[in-house]
């Protein structure tokens, strides 16, 4: 993938929560992502960009904020 880190020089495992109308596409990152060589799970959670955003910004869980929209103060 072009931008994207070399799936082989990232460890660990990687979360991912937001918007269900971008979870189709990260879907198919993801499986490109592992395709690549990635070694690690890509957990990938379809709640809504509000929610996705509070996982990433207030509770720190998750590595990558899916949104359909911009964020909101």
């Amino acid at each position: 993938m072009i931008g994207s880190p070399d799936p082989l020089a990232v460890s660990g495992n990687i979360v991912s929560a937001g918007s269900s109308t971008v979870f189709p596409l990260a879907e198919r990152i993801a499986e490109r992502y592992q395709n690549e060589g990635f070694g690690g799970d890509i957990t990938i959670d379809s709640i809504g960009s509000g929610a996705g955003f509070e996982r990433f910004c207030v509770a720190a869980e998750t590595d990558v904020s899916n949104a359909s929209r911009a964020i909101r103060a």
